[in-house]
């Protein structure tokens, strides 16, 4: 009988993909700044973002539950720290919606209208996990809309951390730098909590026997290091 295998303590890779699926405006499309003709949203983990296509306003009903589908998945390798509990140390997260005029938004301009932050760690977990639920996001005048989401987590265990050929389908932009400052708030995945080893490269995350045996003197370094 195979033994499950599951995370050991210290820096673990994770493949985190966003699914926006639209953005509701229960309330209807409330006053945007002037020339507001197309939204996007961004997704920000310490340095690196990614972003979904600007989806023109015109889609939209002016009406009461109007809705916004954008449809759009973007993809992020993520190192999550596991303590010696179970838990794992917080992951600051940001999502931003931003407006502008037609073409303004793929071109990585516009103006932000709304931002909210989450704790990624709260997804990760030894099996596949995917969670659906509504952003509220809101302006400096009120509530903007709900953002529907779901968050897929997947541990990558000994598998390459890198795309798949399924990941380059998807038709969000990746970028290594950061978005207005965003990450100056923000724990980038290069920074270490103190009492965690190192987190593995991906030459660790390459299939076979050598890898597994990385991954445990990892795990013991990181059991070490924390008591």
């Amino acid at each position: 009988m195979l033994k499950k295998l599951i995370p050991k303590t210290g820096g673990l890779k994770y493949l985190v993909t966003v699914h926006v699926h639209c953005l509701d405006f229960p309330n209807g499309i409330p006053r945007l700044p002037e020339g507001s003709e197309e939204l996007n949203v961004i997704w920000i983990r310490g340095a690196k973002l990614a972003s979904t296509k600007a989806v023109p306003l015109a889609s939209s009903s002016s009406s009461r539950n109007a809705s916004m589908c954008i449809d759009e998945k973007m993809v992020l390798i993520c190192t999550f720290y596991r303590k010696k509990d179970g838990s794992f140390d917080e992951k600051k997260s940001k999502f931003l919606i931003k407006a502008g005029p037609l073409g303004c938004c793929d071109r990585g301009r516009g103006t932000e209208i709304s931002k909210k932050k989450i704790d990624l760690s709260s997804f990760a977990e030894a099996h596949e996990t995917a969670s659906a639920f509504n952003m509220k996001m809101e302006t400096y005048a009120g509530l903007l809309g709900n953002l529907k989401v779901t968050i897929a987590c997947q541990w990558l265990k000994d598998a390459r951390a890198t795309p798949s050929d399924d990941m380059s389908n998807f038709s969000s932009r990746h970028s290594e730098a950061s978005c207005d400052g965003s990450g100056s708030d923000e724990i980038g995945d290069d920074e270490v909590p103190r009492g965690f080893p190192p987190p593995l490269s991906d030459a660790d995350f390459a299939p076979g026997p050598a890898a597994h045996r990385r991954v445990e003197q990892a795990s013991r370094e990181a059991e070490a290091a924390s008591s």
